[in-house]
């Protein structure tokens, strides 16, 4: 174990009686791997900068998400509303939003998803349109919602963009692949953010074809850590130890790191198992919450092929989250001492360690 894998442990294991006992990449400051959080965008203006708090937990960058929409998974007709009454999700309020952030010393990734209206049985990832003709439009509609959004990079100053988000139908398609570089491609000429695409982790991530036309491996990362009721640490830690395994061979298979562009986890019982799903009826267990995390930091963190993460999610209220929450933030519990230790402690060790 290296002095700071040795550091990390130390540290986190202070933590474990509140938990359970190269190639093209993002730009990083000195302070080296991205640390993030997913920033849930408010309905209204908030009238602090939510971003203050972000930076004083050790953050380096936030991710913004602005919708578009579909009425179903064979809808070639995908719409954006640049004006849309949700103020954090408008162009406006991604503006400054990205505005607050810089102001607080964070790099901004703007990371677009779209949105199915009504959900049903399919999600964004199921997208399959059935003719050719319909995939004419939808991707013709798709380039100009991408193309919009570097445009905002640019003039916000950006720093990443992530052109595709958790799309596997559609991206393992062999017959589509030239359409996805297309839209790449166009993108590219459009701003200089460091272009993203964020796979989803059952599939996508490991098969995705056109890794090579952007310039990082994201990887939307949910996958069930543990499938037992109420897991140990150990079993916790096992489980953390195959998924890095999983990541890593794709990772030397393109001899490129991966930035975790999502995890994040419920404080509910059944996270280790199902962290997939947004809503439970399993008790909470904030407890899981933090030990989960904490075995992702000492699983992966130090690994060479780690290139920062994003947690889900940081809302604007500062009232978010709390002991009695069993949604995905860790405000307000267990779970944001263990993030907060590692966010802050990287602050101070990495860049002594790059000057060495």
């Amino acid at each position: 174990m290296n002095a700071s894998r040795r550091g990390l442990a130390l540290m986190l294991s202070a933590l474990a009686s509140v938990a359970l006992a190269q190639p093209s990449t993002i730009p990083v400051d000195p302070a080296g791997r991205v640390r993030g959080f997913c920033y849930e965008a408010p309905r209204r203006r908030p009238e602090h900068n939510p971003f203050e708090e972000l930076a004083a937990l050790g953050c380096t960058w936030v991710s913004l998400t602005p919708f578009a929409h579909m009425r179903s998974d064979r809808d070639p007709g995908l719409r954006f509303d640049p004006e849309t009454e949700w103020w954090g999700e408008s162009d406006a309020g991604i503006a400054e939003s990205a505005r607050q952030a810089r102001a607080a010393g964070l790099r901004v990734m703007l990371k677009p998803h779209i949105w199915l209206r009504p959900e049903g049985d399919s999600w964004h990832g199921s997208i399959r349109m059935t003719t050719p003709e319909d995939w004419d439009e939808w991707f013709d509609r798709y380039a100009a919602w991408m193309t919009h959004m570097a445009d905002l990079a640019s003039r916000e100053q950006m720093d990443a963009l992530v052109v595709g988000h958790e799309l596997p139908a559609a991206s393992l398609d062999p017959s589509l692949e030239e359409e996805w570089r297309r839209v790449i491609a166009e993108v590219r000429v459009r701003t200089g953010a460091r272009l993203v695409w964020s796979a989803h982790w059952e599939r996508e991530f490991e098969h995705l074809p056109f890794w090579d036309a952007v310039d990082v491996m994201g990887l939307s990362l949910y996958a069930p850590v543990c499938p037992t009721p109420n897991p140990s640490p150990e079993a916790i830690a096992a489980g953390w130890a195959t998924l890095a395994g999983r990541i890593e061979a794709v990772t030397r298979r393109w001899n490129r790191p991966v930035l975790l562009t999502e995890v994040g986890f419920r404080s509910s019982a059944d996270a280790a198992a199902r962290p997939w799903l947004w809503r439970s009826d399993a008790p909470l267990d904030l407890a899981l919450q933090a030990c989960l995390y904490e075995n992702l930091f000492l699983t992966c963190w130090d690994q060479p092929w780690m290139g920062g993460i994003f947690v889900w999610k940081w809302e604007a209220p500062p009232s978010a989250g709390g002991p009695g929450d069993l949604d995905f933030t860790p405000q307000g519990k267990p779970a944001l001492d263990v993030i907060r230790a590692v966010f802050t402690a990287a602050a101070r060790v990495e860049p002594a360690e790059a000057d060495d």
